[in-house]
């Protein structure tokens, strides 16, 4: 399906706004776009860091999946001029969204496993987001152990993380071991066991490198 219009909205005080809206569908994607651009005469305010906030303003929304010879795509990109246009001209999405997040990942499912990379990025200007860039993630899904009632499933990831002028890799690992035990038709208990082992090349303070290990 496809559904193309626009946004067009009057503020007594502020002025016109207006930009794109469009929504597009079929078998294996969904995409769609929403978007505004406003020069606002009110009283603008500051924003999350304390700074004046410019007449200039607007927002652009973007998602996007799709399944693509057997991979899953998602993406998404936010912008906003600043921290509080979505405040000011979407409230319903801001009570929801108080922070822009743009990312894309991509996932190929296999038999029991999935291979995927994620990408954080931050296309604003008026905060400092943790970046990944990217993530590469190994997933094994929940698998039986023989006969013995018990599964296990793990992860590894590698990330090249970046926030502000801080970077930093990480390898993230994950064993777990579940073994449901049914006690009548309707109770179920799940025992789990797990570790998890972390390690950053540096620190996010900008020390040395660090590990730890949960269980």
């Amino acid at each position: 399906g496809r559904d193309l219009g626009a946004n067009l909205d009057y503020y007594s005080k502020r002025g016109w706004l207006y930009g794109p809206r469009l929504e597009l569908t079929g078998e294996d994607y969904f995409s769609s776009l929403s978007g505004g651009y406003i020069a606002d005469r009110g009283d603008r305010g500051v924003d999350s860091r304390n700074v004046a906030i410019e007449k200039e303003r607007g927002f652009l929304w973007w998602r996007h999946q799709q399944e693509l010879w057997g991979v899953q795509i998602t993406n998404q990109v936010q912008y906003w001029s600043d921290s509080e246009v979505l405040r000011d001209f979407r409230p319903e999405d801001y009570e929801t969204q108080q922070a822009p997040d743009s990312f894309t990942e991509i996932t190929l499912p296999a038999d029991g496993w999935n291979i995927s990379a994620f990408a954080r990025y931050d296309i604003n200007n008026f905060e400092s987001v943790p970046q990944k860039l990217p993530e590469i993630r190994l997933d094994k899904l929940s698998t039986p152990i023989g006969d013995t009632g018990l599964y296990y499933s793990f992860l590894n990831s590698f990330a090249y993380l970046e926030e502000g002028a801080l970077d930093s890799r990480r390898i993230d690992s994950l064993l777990r071991f579940q073994y449901p035990k049914r006690l009548a038709s309707n109770w179920t208990i799940l025992p789990i066991a797990s570790a998890r082992w972390t390690y950053y090349d540096e620190a996010v303070g900008g020390e040395e490198s660090v590990s730890r290990l949960l269980t």
